[in-house]
């Protein structure tokens, strides 16, 4: 079907809406816009996520359907698969402590300066996930400006409302 459809055609992923998935096998590419907020959250049989920002702030509930509350980092990010402005919650300690390690080091600093690709493998207890950095480079222009545009409100996951409202 040479010329049918572009080298290199893959399928979409499913669409998680405006929140960042990583999906058991895939790698996602993507461009940190803001500083995360950092928080806890614990979710309720329903299933939702009720997240605080301090252990002190957590609310008692009857309903909850894990035991403890996780730290979890929240930031607006450009996803180069889905080709828009998502909100990344970052509950896995591996991948903070690589963004973290990126930061620190002088050759990569800020990662807003370039893109990361995340992987998963594995799942259950058995979940992996690396993170790598691309070369320094500037943001495209229509991610800036969808960015600009959008502007998603992460405070407003502490209230339980839609940061893109």
């Amino acid at each position: 079907m040479s010329g049918f459809i572009p080298e290199g055609y893959s399928e979409p992923s499913s669409s998680s809406g405006r929140y960042t998935k990583i999906e058991e096998g895939k790698k996602v590419k993507l461009r940190v816009l803001a500083s995360p907020v950092q928080g806890f959250e614990r979710w309720t049989v329903e299933p939702k996520p009720i997240r605080f920002r301090t252990l002190e702030d957590q609310p008692s509930r009857a309903d909850w359907k894990d035991d403890q509350p996780k730290l979890f980092w929240a930031m607006p990010v450009w996803n180069y698969t889905s080709e828009q402005v998502e909100v990344w919650s970052v509950t896995q300690k591996s991948i903070r402590q690589e963004l973290v390690a990126l930061a620190n080091n002088e050759d990569w600093g800020d990662p807003h300066e370039y893109d990361i690709t995340v992987s998963r493998t594995g799942s259950g207890l058995e979940t992996k996930y690396q993170v790598h950095p691309s070369p320094h480079r500037q943001i495209e222009d229509f991610a800036l400006r969808a960015f600009e545009k959008i502007a998603p409100k992460i405070d407003a996951l502490f209230t339980g409302d839609d940061p893109f409202a």
